[in-house]
């Protein structure tokens, strides 16, 4: 290391260390690039984010975690219960699916091709956690699609009543096979909210579909939700869609940005997608299925929010 890097006592200046991080974030991106990624221009939306920041606080929204998450209205209490050793845990049985999202986190995960086959040992890890000594807040139960395998989603939701008496029981799905009669025995079971997936790259065929499944499980289940990305050419279209589900009596919705999850870049290329740069403030490994942030994804979900306050909808 040069000497007009060091400080005195030999260590290194910030300056020595903001340039080593510098080339690291650097290296990251070339190697991303060097596999036919696309990065946008650095700081491309830095001002129109901090603009729709402000006016979110203008709005009375609530900035939580740092301010990386921005919510307003109805809140579930597994959103608030997802920072931190809480209590809180998500599960699967499989990783199975009908459904072949292109931004899907699951094949990044270790396991993903033994899980597809296979069901994880789902009833010990539940036992492990509900039996480790902490107070158990917040059970989910996720995939795959949960409901390819009902009778083993319906065990699940019953053994993690019996063994959490008091737990905010919830169930992700993409609504694939939802019927009246697994919402009654979910419901004898315990469940308190379900989260639904809707895909709009699928078509309004599919959207009609899951508004039909949201419809149904309003009549059961007591928080009925949706979670899905937000794509940057879609705000038109995620307009309308929060405007249905508010019609439908959905509680809330959880806008995400979307991930491109280090496979099937040609996707979001064909879609003429790019990854955000900086991807992150901080740049890290991940220590779970994630991804990178495409570049317009954060705006979009600030404007829908925005866009949710100012048309006064419930959700």
């Amino acid at each position: 290391m040069p000497e007009e890097a060091l400080a005195a006592g030999g260590r290194p200046t910030l300056a020595a260390w903001l340039a080593e991080y510098a080339a690291i974030e650097d290296e990251f991106v070339r190697e991303h690039e060097a596999r036919g990624v696309t990065f946008a221009a650095r700081e491309v939306r830095a001002a129109c984010n901090a603009l729709l920041r402000a006016g979110l606080r203008r709005r009375g929204a609530r900035f939580m975690n740092g301010g990386s998450s921005i919510s307003a209205g109805f809140l579930s209490s597994a959103c608030a219960a997802c920072v931190g050793d809480c209590g809180s845990r998500t599960f699967f049985v499989n990783l199975r699916c009908n459904r072949k999202c292109y931004f899907c986190f699951n094949p990044n995960q270790a396991d993903y091709d033994e899980r597809r086959v296979r069901d994880a040992p789902w009833r010990e890890d539940l036992e492990a956690f509900a039996g480790d000594g902490r107070a158990v807040s917040h059970i989910g139960l996720t995939g795959g699609e949960p409901l390819l395998c009902r009778d083993e989603a319906l065990a699940f939701l019953r053994r993690a009543r019996e063994l959490a008496p008091s737990c905010h029981l919830r169930l992700y799905t993409s609504g694939a096979g939802l019927d009246e009669a697994f919402c009654e025995e979910a419901v004898a079971y315990g469940l308190d909210e379900i989260r639904f997936s809707i895909k709009l790259d699928e078509g309004e065929a599919s959207v009609r579909e899951s508004l039909d499944g949201i419809r149904l499980a309003r009549r059961f289940i007591p928080d009925v939700m949706v979670e899905m990305p937000v794509a940057p050419d879609e705000l038109s279209r995620m307009k309308r869609l929060l405007r249905q589900l508010d019609e439908c009596g959905v509680r809330g919705i959880n806008l995400l940005e979307l991930c491109y999850p280090f496979h099937n870049w040609s996707e979001f290329q064909r879609r003429g997608y790019r990854v955000k740069n900086p991807a992150f403030e901080v740049l890290y490994d991940y220590g779970y299925a994630g991804g990178l942030p495409i570049d317009g994804s954060r705006e979009a979900c600030l404007a829908l929010l925005e866009f949710a306050l100012d048309e006064g909808l419930r959700l």
